[in-house]
Protein backbone atom coordinates (compact mmCIF):
# COMPACT_ATOMS: atom_id res chain seq x y z
CA UNK A 1 0.00 0.00 0.00
CA UNK A 2 1.34 3.56 -0.69
CA UNK A 3 0.20 6.09 1.66
CA UNK A 4 -1.10 9.54 -0.63
CA UNK A 5 0.74 12.88 0.19
CA UNK A 6 -0.44 14.92 2.83
CA UNK A 7 0.72 18.33 0.93
CA UNK A 8 -1.22 20.04 -1.63
CA UNK A 9 0.44 20.10 -5.11
CA UNK A 10 -0.74 23.99 -5.87
CA UNK A 11 0.01 27.44 -5.81
CA UNK A 12 -0.32 28.78 -2.59
CA UNK A 13 -2.11 32.09 -1.74
CA UNK A 14 -0.63 34.88 -0.12
CA UNK A 15 -2.95 34.87 3.39
CA UNK A 16 -1.46 31.36 3.47
CA UNK A 17 2.42 31.96 2.58
CA UNK A 18 1.68 34.86 5.45
CA UNK A 19 0.19 32.52 7.50
CA UNK A 20 3.05 30.37 7.48
CA UNK A 21 5.61 32.42 7.68
CA UNK A 22 4.15 34.15 10.80
CA UNK A 23 4.23 30.82 12.58
CA UNK A 24 8.26 30.71 12.20
CA UNK A 25 10.53 30.67 14.61
CA UNK A 26 13.07 32.22 12.16
CA UNK A 27 10.88 35.33 10.89
CA UNK A 28 11.21 37.30 14.42
CA UNK A 29 15.25 37.07 13.29
CA UNK A 30 15.16 37.50 9.84
CA UNK A 31 12.14 39.21 8.60
CA UNK A 32 12.98 42.89 9.63
CA UNK A 33 15.32 44.86 7.51
CA UNK A 34 18.54 46.00 8.75
CA UNK A 35 20.26 49.09 6.93
CA UNK A 36 24.08 48.17 8.14
CA UNK A 37 26.74 50.31 6.61
CA UNK A 38 28.56 49.05 3.51
CA UNK A 39 32.59 48.88 3.40
CA UNK A 40 32.43 51.36 0.95
CA UNK A 41 30.97 53.42 3.13
CA UNK A 42 32.94 52.72 6.00
CA UNK A 43 36.11 53.41 3.82
CA UNK A 44 34.89 56.72 2.03
CA UNK A 45 33.70 58.37 5.26
CA UNK A 46 37.74 57.85 6.35
CA UNK A 47 38.86 58.83 3.55
CA UNK A 48 37.11 62.20 3.74
CA UNK A 49 37.49 62.58 7.16
CA UNK A 50 41.41 62.14 6.44
CA UNK A 51 41.11 64.72 3.96
CA UNK A 52 39.97 67.08 5.52
CA UNK A 53 42.37 66.66 8.39
CA UNK A 54 45.35 67.08 5.97
CA UNK A 55 43.66 70.04 4.63
CA UNK A 56 43.24 71.78 7.34
CA UNK A 57 46.51 70.28 8.57
CA UNK A 58 48.21 72.27 5.36
CA UNK A 59 46.19 75.53 5.83
CA UNK A 60 47.42 75.71 9.18
CA UNK A 61 51.22 75.46 8.50
CA UNK A 62 53.30 77.91 7.41
CA UNK A 63 54.40 77.85 3.61
CA UNK A 64 58.09 77.13 3.86
CA UNK A 65 60.21 79.97 2.42
CA UNK A 66 61.64 79.98 -0.84
CA UNK A 67 65.06 77.67 -0.74
CA UNK A 68 67.94 79.98 -2.65
CA UNK A 69 69.69 77.96 -5.25
CA UNK A 70 73.19 78.18 -5.64
CA UNK A 71 75.27 77.94 -8.28
CA UNK A 72 76.23 74.16 -7.11
CA UNK A 73 72.62 73.32 -7.00
CA UNK A 74 72.67 73.08 -10.61
CA UNK A 75 72.87 69.74 -12.16
CA UNK A 76 75.18 70.27 -14.74
CA UNK A 77 77.70 71.98 -11.77
CA UNK A 78 77.59 68.82 -9.77
CA UNK A 79 77.83 65.82 -12.95
CA UNK A 80 80.98 68.29 -13.76
CA UNK A 81 82.23 68.37 -10.16
CA UNK A 82 81.92 64.42 -9.76
CA UNK A 83 84.08 64.07 -12.91
CA UNK A 84 86.70 65.90 -12.18
CA UNK A 85 87.02 64.23 -8.75
CA UNK A 86 86.91 60.86 -10.09
CA UNK A 87 89.89 61.87 -12.64
CA UNK A 88 91.78 63.56 -10.09
CA UNK A 89 91.50 60.27 -7.60
CA UNK A 90 92.05 57.91 -10.03
CA UNK A 91 95.22 59.84 -11.11
CA UNK A 92 96.63 60.22 -7.59
CA UNK A 93 96.17 56.63 -6.32
CA UNK A 94 97.59 55.50 -9.93
CA UNK A 95 100.76 57.32 -9.35
CA UNK A 96 100.66 55.74 -6.17
CA UNK A 97 100.05 52.46 -7.91
CA UNK A 98 96.82 51.59 -5.93
CA UNK A 99 94.61 52.23 -8.73
CA UNK A 100 93.21 50.39 -12.22
CA UNK A 101 93.90 47.20 -13.29
CA UNK A 102 97.35 45.27 -12.55
CA UNK A 103 96.41 42.44 -14.46
CA UNK A 104 98.72 41.90 -18.16
CA UNK A 105 96.99 40.77 -21.13
CA UNK A 106 97.67 37.74 -22.79
CA UNK A 107 98.50 37.47 -26.35
CA UNK A 108 98.42 34.38 -27.75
Amino acid sequence: MLAPPRTRMDVLTDSEIDQIVSKSKLASKYNHLVDSQSAYEILHAKLEEAALKTEKEYEEQEKPAAKEESFFDNPIVRNAGRTAATIITRSLLGALGLGGRSRKKNIW
